[in-house]
């Protein structure tokens, strides 16, 4: 076989079939729902301010975080079972964690002021009555995005994806005038509908009458390893990426913490709606592939396929940043933008890393999660304790994203060791990727220092078909001697 028909056959397993056509459909919700959250972002930046974004960042860092300690790491487990009876009894599980919780959230209510001086943040205390709503709903939603992910129903979870956009930027507009609390509240809203959709579509799809025969005892004692140690691992991952917020906001200040959380949400989140879109996928073939003993594989062309995809923008990121910032959010958040380059590496691997997780759910191999979760808020923690310590902002910002590239490549290591996959390859696609995309991106520097940002985005034009025939040629040599036999 000859190497471009090998690379043919890979693009072709990469991106074709019925996986495709899945993605595809979750990327449609996610693209009409990230499409609507940009066209309001450069109005909400003008309606509030960096202070109250920063707010809105410290609410969210701990909600997600205790969202996905919520569910005591049962929606991981929704997949697994071969039986639907017993994945919608796992579902009952997940949902039973995520409503304990809120109520536990609830009773601590009393405590908002202690949390808030502890923070070092007071003005935070008021806005902490949410937390148990959010944290309910953001558990809820997981749950039953697993089981609408094991039965195949994605078209559903393009809906509520779609719908949780359309009502928090709704919400958000509209109480534009109350300050931090429009901003919160419309995050709020948008966590309880995509939480009240999900919910409807599995109830419709007869969640609840093919749990009504699960034993749920045993159950709990089958897939006991999730919450004896998926949950504390998963917590130590959630815990280093949602604590920048609260350690940068301690150390710089809001302002800052809202540069920062808009930098992260205008490049992270449109990225991590397509790569999640791959990962709801990848969890349902890589539970089949571990039972046919072919995870490797779908490891390593998932890997390829993720990278491929997010180098490119990324980099733009990287290149025309600052510039851009400034003019589509306004010449306050031009340092958002700053922030975003300069977070660029840990931002293109906490994009492609987090679906391949699915590996340790998939193989129960909860014990090296731990490990991996271990090391990852041990790196990304100490670096940021290292920049708060050293209280200059673009150091801070370089060490966070050293220990956050640091932490991923630990991630990933495991991940092959776990699933068979070659790491070394890994690493090749992922150097070959980025060395595309700063090829590419060559003709957005120099129309940026030729000719500023609109030169620039006009580069990036030109330079994108540009990545996809480098991506097609290194794909080619990447395809090594073995594979053409």
């Amino acid at each position: 076989m000859s190497r471009r028909r090998a690379a043919l056959d890979r693009l072709q397993a990469l991106g074709g079939g019925r996986s495709a056509r899945q993605v595809l459909t979750l990327v449609t919700g996610a693209t009409a729902a990230q499409a609507l959250v940009f066209a309001a972002r450069p109005v909400l930046t003008r309606l509030y301010t960096p202070e109250a974004f920063g707010l809105l960042g410290v609410i969210l860092a701990p909600a997600y975080l205790l969202a996905t300690l919520a569910t005591l790491r049962y929606d991981d487990a929704i997949v697994v079972p071969r039986d639907d009876r017993d994945g919608a009894g796992v579902l009952m599980l997940a949902l039973i964690g995520s409503a304990a919780t809120g109520v536990l959230l609830a009773l601590l209510l009393p405590l908002r002021d202690a949390a808030g001086a502890a923070l070092g943040v007071p003005e935070v205390a008021p806005f902490l009555v949410v937390l148990p709503v959010v944290v309910t709903a953001l558990g809820v939603a997981a749950a039953t995005q697993s089981w609408l992910t094991r039965v195949e129903r994605f078209r559903a979870i393009s809906l509520a994806i779609l719908a949780q956009a359309v009502v928090s930027v709704g919400a958000q507009i509209l109480f534009r005038d109350r300050a931090a609390w429009g901003l919160v509240a419309g995050a709020a809203a948008g966590a309880v509908v995509l939480a009240a959709v999900g919910l409807a579509a599995a109830v419709r799809g007869g969640a609840f009458s093919e749990a009504a025969g699960a034993d749920l005892r045993a159950l709990a004692r089958r897939f006991r390893r999730f919450p004896a140690f998926g949950l504390p691992a998963s917590g130590m991952t959630q815990l280093a990426a949602r604590l920048p917020p609260l350690v940068l906001i301690g150390a710089f200040g809001p302002a800052l913490v809202g540069q920062f959380t808009v930098a992260i949400a205008s490049v992270a989140v449109p990225i991590g709606l397509v790569t999640d879109a791959v990962g709801q996928v990848f969890y349902v073939r890589a539970a089949e592939a571990t039972r046919e003993g072919r995870l490797g594989p779908l490891v390593e062309t998932s890997f390829g396929r993720l990278v491929a995809f997010a180098a490119f923008p990324v980099g733009a990121v990287a290149v025309l940043g600052p510039e851009l910032f400034a003019v589509v959010f306004g010449e306050p958040w031009r340092e958002a933008g700053v922030i975003a380059r300069t977070l660029t590496p840990w931002l293109l691997l906490a994009a492609v890393a987090p679906p391949l997780t699915r590996v340790f759910d998939v193989t129960e191999r909860q014990r090296e999660e731990l490990s991996t979760g271990v090391w990852t808020a041990a790196l990304v923690g100490g670096a940021l304790v290292a920049g708060a310590w050293v209280g200059e902002i673009t150091l801070a910002l370089q060490l966070l994203a050293a220990g956050g590239v640091a932490a991923r490549l630990v991630q990933l290591a495991v991940i092959a060791r776990v699933s068979d996959a070659p790491f070394a390859r890994i690493l090749v696609d992922l150097i070959w990727s980025a060395c595309a995309a700063a090829l590419a991106l060559l003709p957005a520097g120099l129309g940026l220092v030729w000719g500023g940002l609109w030169a620039g985005l006009a580069g990036a034009v030109v330079g994108a078909p540009l990545y996809g025939l480098l991506v097609f040629r290194l794909a080619a040599r990447a395809v090594g001697p073995t594979r053409n036999d």
